[in-house]
C-alpha cells in the first residue's frame, strides 16, 4: 500500500519531475544565498553554541551541560576535522593547538561551513517533505507540500544559522516517513529506523522528542490491523523495540541528560510554570505583560508563513479531523499537540542583539 491517503495522482511524470528539481533548486538557491551575511559579527545568539561545542569536542572537553539541544555539533565536528586536515595539508596549520589559534583569528570560516550545511539539510528537509506528501497523498501533494516549504520564509531564514532547529526538522520529517511505512507494512526495521531518527530529533533538540506520537498512533492503527487486542498497544514488543532504540540513541549522544537528570526534570515541569512575571516575556532586555500566548504563537506562524499559507494550513488540519483518515490523524495530532506544548509553555525570550564574534 503505498500512498495510504489519496491515491497517486496522473499526469505526466517527466513533467512533475522537472517541477519537483525546479522546486529544490529554488529551495537551495533562497538558503545558500547570502549565507555569508554578518561577518565578521554574528547576529544570531544561538550559533556560537553548536560551533564552540564542536570545536571543544575536538580538544577533548565534552559539555555535558547543555542538554535540551545538541547533537549537531556532532556533524560539525566532523567538518571540522576535515578542515583541519585540509589546512595541514596545505601547511596553514601545524597541529590541534594552531587550529585553535586559527579559530581565534578567523573564525569565520567555521560559522560558514555551520551555516552551509544547515543550508543543505533545509534542501533535504524539502526533499522529504515531497516524499512524505507523496508516499501518502500522491505526487501534486507532495509537491505541494514541498513547494510551499521551499519557499515559507522562516525556514529559508534559520536555513542561514548554523544552529539546531532545522536539523531537528529534517530528522522530525523522516521520523514521521518512517512512522508512515510503520503503518504500510509494520515491519521491525521500520520501528528501528523510527526510534532511530526520533532519537537524533530530541538529542538535537528536545521539543523534536514530540514526534513519538504520530509513531504510537501508527503502531496503534497497525496493531489493530493486525487484530491485536488493547494489551498489544502498549506491550507488543516492536514498539518496546522502537523505545529502546530511541532512548538509547538520545542517551548516548547526550549523556549530560543522565548526568543533570534531576535538573532537567525540574526544567521540563518549569517549562509550564509561572514564572511570577506573567510568563517572562523579555524585549530588548525589559519585562513587559505577555499578550495572550495562544494569539501570540497563531499570530507568529501567519507571519512566517504568510497569511495566505496560513489560512490553508487551518483549513487542511480542519478537513483532516473531518476526514479522520489514519495519515490525517497522524499528522493533525502531532501539529495539534506540538503547537498546544508551545502555547501552553511560558514565553521564550525576543531578545535581539547583535554579537561580535568571540
Amino acid at each position: 500500500m503505498k500512498n495510504l491517503g489519496a491515491p497517486p495522482a496522473g499526469g505526466d511524470h517527466g513533467k512533475l519531475k522537472r517541477i519537483f528539481l525546479a522546486v529544490i533548486l529554488i529551495a537551495f538557491a533562497l538558503r545558500i544565498w547570502g549565507i555569508w551575511f554578518g561577518f565578521p559579527y554574528l547576529y544570531q545568539s544561538d550559533e556560537p553554541n553548536e560551533v564552540l561545542r564542536a570545536l571543544r569536542l575536538g580538544m577533548g572537553d565534552f559539555d555535558f551541560s547543555r542538554t535540551a539541544k545538541g547533537g549537531y555539533f556532532y556533524l560539525l565536528f566532523v567538518e571540522y576535522g576535515i578542515f583541519f586536515v585540509v589546512l595541514k595539508l596545505f601547511n596553514v596549520v601545524k597541529g590541534v593547538l594552531d587550529f585553535a589559534y586559527f579559530f581565534v583569528r578567523e573564525p569565520w570560516p567555521f560559522y560558514l561551513i555551520g551555516r552551509v550545511t544547515t543550508a543543505v539539510l533545509g534542501t533535504l528537509t524539502v526533499v522529504f517533505t515531497y516524499r512524505l506528501g507523496t508516499r501518502t497523498y500522491g505526487k501534486v501533494v507532495g509537491l505541494a507540500a514541498a513547494g510551499f516549504l521551499a519557499v515559507d520564509q522562516l525556514h529559508v531564514r534559520y536555513s542561514h544559522y548554523a544552529t539546531v532547529d532545522v536539523p531537528m526538522t529534517l530528522l522530525v520529517v523522516i521520523s514521521i516517513l518512517f512512522a508512515c511505512r510503520i503503518l504500510e507494512d509494520g515491519k521491525r526495521k521500520n520501528y528501528i529506523l523510527a526510534g532511530l531518527f526520533t532519537g537524533l530529533a530530541a538529542m538535537t533538540k528536545l521539543p523534536g522528542g514530540l514526534v513519538v506520537l504520530p509513531v504510537f498512533l501508527a503502531h496503534c492503527f497497525t496493531v489493530k490491523r493486525e487484530g491485536g487486542g488493547l494489551r498489544a498497544f502498549f506491550l507488543e514488543k516492536r514498539l518496546f523495540l522502537y523505545g529502546a532504540v530511541a532512548a538509547l540513541v538520545f542517551l548516548a549522544g547526550n549523556p549530560g541528560f543522565l548526568v543533570h537528570i534531576a535538573d532537567n526534570l525540574k526544567g521540563v515541569l518549569r517549562i509550564f510554570a509561572d514564572t511570577g512575571t506573567g510568563g517572562g516575556f523579555v524585549d530588548t532586555g525589559e519585562l513587559r505583560p505577555p499578550p495572550n500566548r495562544f494569539l501570540y504563537y497563531l499570530d507568529s506562524l501567519a507571519d512566517s508563513m504568510g497569511w495566505a499559507l496560513f489560512a490553508i494550513a487551518v483549513l487542511g488540519l480542519f478537513y483532516a479531523f473531518l476526514k479522520r483518515r489514519q495519515t490525517d490523524i497522524m499528522f493533525g495530532s502531532f501539529v495539534t499537540v506540538f503547537f498546544l506544548m508551545l502555547a501552553l509553555s511560558k514565553h521564550p525570550s525576543s531578545t535581539t542583539r547583535a554579537m561580535s564574534f568571540p
